[in-house]
């Protein structure tokens, strides 16, 4: 059995654990020094408490998550937590019942057993069963609060760490979404031009292997600066050049472009990628423009050429969800149409600055 679960707690549990073990050793004092401070001394009382409480530390904090922390993964339904919940509770709270039998045994006192049935849960003393059952669902009840609390707040912290874990995994999937046609007319064009000029494939292939590399890190980094992405993008339309699939003229303008803090990886490239793969003509001219417009900064793709009837939206798709991923609700993309162009429209959050000042980057691929 792994004992690193006694040291190792989540932030929420000593948070409500302490809290509760606070507030029930201080009714507990209170109560029970006002109820029986005629027939015993204040301090044995105090000691009674504390003894008592110790062991219901133990009987919880080490007996009763031990037993679930073994089988938790064993847990799948509700129903089965539930028998759990109610095995747990029998098998547990035994330290803690005998923690306090010990001491009203072993520790003198000036009162007995009879007269605490009486005064505390006002019973007969004639009638044993019922006085031991009492005592039991007494005992009991207490402890089964705390256990069906600690489920609770277990339950929900897994269910957060398996929405993290399918979260990132999915993120994983998107980012690595490159077309595989991509892939394959790359490799076909680093194989015909090695028989032409041994030098440009050797561009070729370094362009490559940046742009796969990129897409391979990219699963590590879910953000990555304007200045990455730009160095991507170039890469990706180069390569594109050679296999005679990209924009004749592509012409990039951005403004202001440190208001940019990040954006979600290989962004651009699926933003280019959606409009290239929609449209009827893809060597018609693309503009890439981007500058601040109020609090957003506006990043706008402008392809000279009209949708296909058919649309294959996966690239789209994949960036707004990334987008909120990222950034939730403070990022958009839009698409828009007309009969002479495609524009795709991004909205992004702005960085936070000190200063500003001028700094634009146009350039021609």
């Amino acid at each position: 059995m792994n004992w690193q679960y006694l040291t190792h707690t989540g932030k929420k549990y000593w948070q409500y654990l302490g809290i509760s073990l606070v507030i029930g050793v201080g009714y507990s004092f209170y109560t029970i020094l006002t109820i029986l401070e005629e027939l015993a001394s204040r301090p044995y009382l105090v000691t009674q408490v504390l003894v008592s409480y110790t062991g219901f530390f133990i009987a919880f904090h080490i007996v009763a998550r031990g037993m679930y922390k073994v089988n938790e993964h064993k847990i799948m339904s509700i129903k089965k937590q539930l028998l759990w919940i109610i095995c747990i509770s029998i098998v547990a709270p035994l330290p803690w019942l005998l923690s306090d039998f010990l001491f009203f045994q072993l520790v003198p006192r000036t009162y007995t057993f009879d007269d605490l049935m009486k005064i505390v849960y006002q019973l007969p003393t004639t009638n044993w069963s019922y006085q031991i059952l009492t005592i039991v669902m007494s005992y009991w009840g207490n402890f089964i609060i705390y256990l069906i609390v600690y489920v609770m707040i277990v339950s929900g912290r897994n269910y957060h760490k398996l929405k993290d874990i399918n979260e990132k995994q999915e993120l994983k999937i998107l980012i690595n979404q490159i077309n595989p046609d991509f892939l394959y007319n790359t490799m076909d064009v680093i194989k015909r031009t090695i028989d032409i000029d041994a030098e440009q494939a050797a561009d070729v292939v370094t362009q490559a292997s940046e742009l796969f590399r990129y897409n391979l890190t990219a699963s590590k980094n879910n953000a990555a600066t304007i200045e990455q992405e730009l160095e991507s993008l170039t890469n990706y339309l180069n390569l594109l050049k050679l296999q005679n699939r990209a924009p004749q003229d592509i012409h990039i303008e951005l403004a202001d472009q440190h208001f940019i803090e990040s954006l979600p990886t290989m962004t651009l490239i699926f933003m280019v990628s959606h409009i290239l793969k929609n449209a009827l003509h893809p060597n018609h001219s693309l503009l890439i423009k981007g500058q601040q417009q109020g609090e957003k900064y506006l990043l706008t793709l402008l392809h000279t050429s009209t949708k296909k009837r058919i649309v294959d939206a996966d690239y789209f798709r994949n960036i707004k969800h990334r987008l909120a991923f990222m950034f939730h609700d403070k990022a958009q993309l839009t698409s828009i149409k007309d009969k002479n162009s495609h524009k795709l429209m991004l909205s992004l959050p702005l960085k936070e600055q000190t200063t500003t000042h001028p700094d634009i980057l146009p350039s021609v691929i």
